[in-house]
């Protein structure tokens, strides 16, 4: 796994895209979307409950949509397109939440834009991101370490759910709305690194980093 810089970067390249991944603020929309809700104002539980059902569905067909295109437009665009586009969102969904908050809660406007940002978030990070998560860490990796390195991949993804799991209901509890903040730098970072770092593997051959093992009886 660590014989060589190659193995070790694309074992970074799966482990970085599996955990950023996970810290888009999708997590917060995923397993936290009532608490979301009630920092736009809506407070009843079957109109959460109809927007959470409604979400899901909206994540659904734009996921399928980004697996039917992903082979056409390539890994690189796609990610940097859900995660820049995550940012710009975030952004919205901030200044919305911001509003309705500043307004003592009678922005009815406001409260939409929320629930707007809220599915557009879905559509930009499902289209992209989705069906990468499945793609991606394996083709960055080579054929021998592919089965190894999809166990870190798993690992980091574990790690990444900690944080959605434990950390962010506490910080919408403690200050609301500017957890959305911590989302706009941090999309803005992981975009910056995937633009940088991540390499594109469409249309790329698996390669074989040393001989197989039927060359060489003694080689790890």
């Amino acid at each position: 796994m660590f014989h060589s810089r190659a193995s070790c970067y694309r074992l970074a390249c799966n482990c970085v895209f599996a955990i950023f991944a996970q810290w888009a603020g999708n997590g917060v929309l995923s397993y936290f979307l009532p608490a979301v809700l009630t920092t736009a104002g809506y407070t009843d539980s079957i109109t959460q409950a109809n927007i959470n059902l409604g979400y899901a569905c909206f994540q659904f067909v734009f996921a399928l949509t980004g697996a039917a295109f992903v082979d056409r437009i390539g890994r690189r665009p796609l990610m940097l397109f859900s995660m820049t586009g995550c940012c710009i969102i975030w952004i919205g969904m901030t200044t919305a939440t911001g509003v309705f908050a500043n307004s003592d809660n009678t922005n009815s406007s406001a409260a939409k834009a929320t629930v707007a940002c809220i599915f557009i978030f879905g559509a930009v990070y499902s289209i992209g991101l989705t069906p990468l998560q499945a793609l991606y860490p394996v083709e960055v990796l080579s054929f021998e370490m592919r089965a190894k390195g999809m166990a870190f991949s798993s690992l980091a993804v574990n790690a990444g759910g900690l944080l959605n799991q434990f950390a962010w209901p506490v910080s919408l509890k403690a200050i609301g709305w500017k957890t959305y903040i911590v989302f706009v730098i941090w999309c803005a970072v992981q975009a910056t690194i995937f633009y940088f770092f991540l390499p594109e593997t469409k249309n790329r051959t698996v390669c074989h980093e040393y001989p197989a093992p039927s060359a060489d009886v003694n080689g790890d």
